[in-house]
C-alpha cells in the first residue's frame, strides 16, 4: 500500500508539472490531492510499517531532494503501471484525469480486500487506518470524476468497456 501511496503521490505531481511547463494548463486536482492527501497516506502507511516492525526497505520512500528517484520503484509491477499510466496521461487532458479514476478505483479495489483481511485479523488498527485511506480514494475519485464532466465528459470516470473503470460491481455510483 504504501508504494501504491507513493505511486500516485508522484505521478499526481508527474502529471501537474508536465501540463503546466507544456501546456501553461494547471490541473489543481493532481497538485492538491498529491501535496494534501497522497503524502499523508504515505506518512500513514509508514507508521503502521514502523508498529509492526516490518522492514521498512522493502518500500520506497516519498524523497523531495535534488538527487530524488521520483518515479522509479524496485518492484517491477509497480515501475510498470507508473511509467504505463504516465504515458497515457500525457495523452490529453481528458486522459489524465481517466488516469487518476483508474489510480483512485485500484486503491479501492485493494483497500477492500486489505479491510476484509484486517476484519478477520481482528486488527482494529489496520482496519480503521485502512478505511481512512479508503474514504480519501472515494473523494480523490469523486474529484476526477467531476473534472472530467466539467471538460464535457457526461460520464465522467466511468467508461464502459474499461477493464478498471466499466462499474460492473456498482461500487462507485453515478452522483
Amino acid at each position: 500500500m504504501k508504494n501504491e501511496e507513493r505511486m500516485a503521490y508522484e505521478l499526481y505531481l508527474k502529471l501537474y508539472s508536465y501540463y503546466q511547463k507544456n501546456y501553461d494548463i494547471s490541473i489543481k486536482q493532481f497538485y492538491r490531492i498529491a501535496t494534501r492527501s497522497e503524502s499523508k497516506h504515505v506518512a500513514i502507511v509508514e507508521g503502521l510499517i514502523k508498529r509492526y516492525n516490518l522492514k521498512n526497505e522493502d518500500f520506497t520512500n516519498i524523497d523531495n531532494s535534488e538527487e530524488s528517484k521520483s518515479g522509479v520503484y524496485e518492484i517491477s509491477k509497480i515501475q510498470e503501471l507508473y511509467d504505463t499510466l504516465y504515458a497515457i496521461g500525457q495523452e490529453s487532458i481528458e486522459d489524465a484525469l481517466k488516469v487518476g479514476c483508474k489510480v483512485e478505483v485500484t486503491d479501492i479495489n485493494d483497500l477492500n480486500k486489505y479491510i476484509t483481511e484486517a476484519k478477520k485479523a481482528n486488527a482494529q488498527d489496520l482496519q480503521a487506518a485502512f478505511e481512512f485511506l479508503r474514504r480519501g480514494s472515494y473523494h480523490h475519485y469523486w474529484a476526477f470524476d467531476r473534472a472530467l464532466k466539467r471538460i464535457g465528459k457526461e460520464n465522467g470516470c466511468y467508461v464502459e468497456g474499461d477493464p478498471v473503470l466499466t462499474n460492473k460491481e456498482g461500487i462507485y455510483p453515478k452522483r
